[in-house]
């Protein structure tokens, strides 16, 4: 369990739901990233262009809404995903980070953005997982998501760090000061910047929020990218 504050984050149906999706999307990401050129711009004009368009992934992956985080490797966002979510269900208590706040934030308004603009996918997403459960579409489970982060205290500090990035390193350390940051955790998130492989165990730590079948075709996937 992961305890924000003094806050645990509840294990239920929306969190499952939430980081769901926000696998989803990000996987999709991943797939695509990983298609060689050739096969995504077969050509540029016609219905194939049109076709190839309508299935590009919106994003890069859950990540992207946190700005300084949209550029993070998609295998390695997935990996920052399923140690979360390892922890958030475990029943050893753990202390979230400043990275941990960032997860839940990108997770929750990832979730809540493809339910107000794509809910048609929603069922899709949770086809085929762990959990048999369905959920009503509509504007109040969006609301429900986002409840999950803001009933938990966070300053919100992984949304001011990219201003950060162009600044001379003193400066820097004296603006972290004056807004409190904890510069250790938010040189975790710098480090992300330049990472891109995974660890081994990343696969097990999804049990939960993917199936079997699921876990075995993401190994084969990222088998490129896993740590030796």
């Amino acid at each position: 369990m992961l305890k924000f504050g003094e806050k645990l984050l509840p294990s239920s149906c929306l969190s499952y739901l939430a980081f769901r999706l926000a696998w989803r999307q990000t996987v999709e990401a991943l797939i695509y990233q990983q298609q060689p050129l050739e096969d995504r711009y077969q050509t540029l004009s016609g219905e194939d262009f049109l076709a190839f368009e309508k299935k590009k992934p919106t994003t890069s992956g859950f990540l992207c809404e946190v700005p300084f985080l949209s550029e993070v490797a998609p295998q390695v966002q997935l990996d920052l995903l399923s140690n979360f979510w390892s922890r958030h269900i475990s029943l050893a208590s753990y202390r979230a980070s400043l990275l941990d706040e960032a997860i839940l934030y990108a997770a929750c308004e990832s979730a809540a953005s493809l339910l107000e603009h794509d809910p048609h996918a929603v069922p899709l997403h949770l086809k085929g997982g762990p959990l048999d459960v369905t959920f009503p579409v509509d504007e109040s489970l969006s609301a429900e998501i986002r409840k999950l982060y803001l009933d938990l205290p966070s300053e919100g500090d992984y949304l001011l760090i990219g201003q950060f990035l162009d600044v001379p390193p003193e400066e820097c350390r004296k603006l972290k000061k004056k807004f409190g940051l904890r510069s250790i955790e938010t040189e975790e998130l710098f480090d992300l910047l330049g990472r891109w492989t995974i660890q081994p165990a990343m696969n097990d730590r999804l049990a939960g929020l993917l199936s079997p079948h699921e876990i075995s075709r993401l190994r084969k996937i990222l088998d490129r990218h896993i740590r030796i």
